[in-house]
């Protein structure tokens, strides 16, 4: 449960949402959130859709990283968060990257 509630909290941050303002898109009482995000309560399949859709991931990016808490390898960190960008966020690593590699 503690998983959960910590990608739920992390995906509001990311995405610069107050716990009030992701509680108004989701249509729920800004406590409710809280309480997922404190590990009072979990959210349904439904509101993890939700949430993702309100936050720009999938559903399984989601969850694939919720396995972010088990690894310690930084190659399994770095996919795990490359996992959890969108297209536009992807591409602008990928043009990063390939401005270390030209500077080499």
């Amino acid at each position: 449960m503690k998983e959960i509630a910590n990608m739920i909290e992390n995906l509001r941050i990311r995405s610069g949402m107050s716990k009030a303002s992701l509680a108004k898109k989701l249509g729920v009482m800004p406590i409710t959130v809280a309480n997922w995000i404190n590990g009072v309560s979990l959210p349904t399949v439904q509101y993890i859709e939700s949430i993702c859709q309100a936050t720009g991931v999938t559903v399984e990016q989601f969850f694939s990283g919720l396995s972010r808490a088990h690894n310690n390898d930084e190659q399994d960190k770095f996919v795990d968060e490359w996992r959890m960008l969108n297209d536009e966020q992807k591409s602008v690593v990928d043009s990063a990257i390939e401005a270390f590699i030209a500077a080499e």
